[in-house]
């Protein structure tokens, strides 16, 4: 683990919740955003990326893939995306609950301002931190530090690439008016930060070479797969 790495994502972390404290400009970047990007037929399906479930079925496998078929990186095996974001989506959850900041649509200025267009369903608690934006940028991060083996320009620019994606889904839960600037903001934070967590010793050993987990992770795929294209897996699809 990089001491300087971890105290710069806890900083972001901390920023975010001090964020919070200004609410005259989180409102004026959700009003700026939605007026000026909102567009339901993209957003609704960019957003999306973000979803665990797809994620899990589709961009993890790829990922993974990926990374074992070419020599631009190293091999990232399904349970080390698996395995901790289970634990991440646990905790981000816990503190949705914990906390339960009010999102957008509770906000009188918003619901008072007929510009403001929500993207149905529209959620009122648990803003903090989005859950998208972190389930997104800990795919990203994963494959980053577990993935990353040379630097040229093909893995720097498949790397950025990711990261453009990942902002991108971020800004949207913005533009879409379900999440606050701090939301996402600290939802990255806290994903990057639970990664690099994860190069600590003693987890790289519970997350090494194991036949169940393995076995436990290839289920996990096959059953968000099935629950893509048979259950209702999206909030706005």
């Amino acid at each position: 683990m990089n001491a300087k790495i971890l105290s710069l994502f806890s900083c972001i972390i901390i920023f975010s919740i001090l964020l919070k404290l200004y609410e005259d400009f989180e409102v004026f970047v959700v009003v700026h955003l939605n007026q000026l990007l909102f567009n339901e037929l993209l957003f609704r399906y960019i957003t999306e990326i973000g979803n665990a479930v797809f994620l899990i079925a589709i961009v993890v496998p790829v990922l993974s893939l990926l990374s074992y078929s070419s020599n631009h990186f190293k091999y990232v095996p399904l349970r080390i995306f698996l395995i901790p974001g289970i634990f991440l989506g646990i905790f981000v959850q816990l503190i949705k609950e914990v906390l339960n900041f009010p999102r957008p649509a509770t906000n009188e200025r918003l619901l008072s301002d007929e510009s403001i267009i929500f993207l149905e369903p529209i959620f009122f608690q648990g803003a903090y931190p989005s859950g998208h934006t972190a389930s997104i940028f800990f795919v990203f991060y994963v494959f980053y530090r577990f993935g990353k083996k040379i630097s040229d320009y093909y893995s720097n620019a498949v790397f950025l690439l990711l990261f453009v994606l990942a902002s991108v889904v971020a800004v949207s839960r913005i533009i879409l008016g379900a999440h606050w600037l701090s939301d996402v903001i600290g939802a990255a934070g806290i994903s990057m930060l639970f990664v690099e967590l994860l190069k600590h010793k003693t987890i790289q050993k519970f997350l090494g070479e194991n036949t169940y987990i393995n076995i436990f992770s290839i289920l996990l795929v096959g059953l968000a797969f099935y629950a893509l294209f048979f259950l209702e897996a999206f909030d706005y699809l």
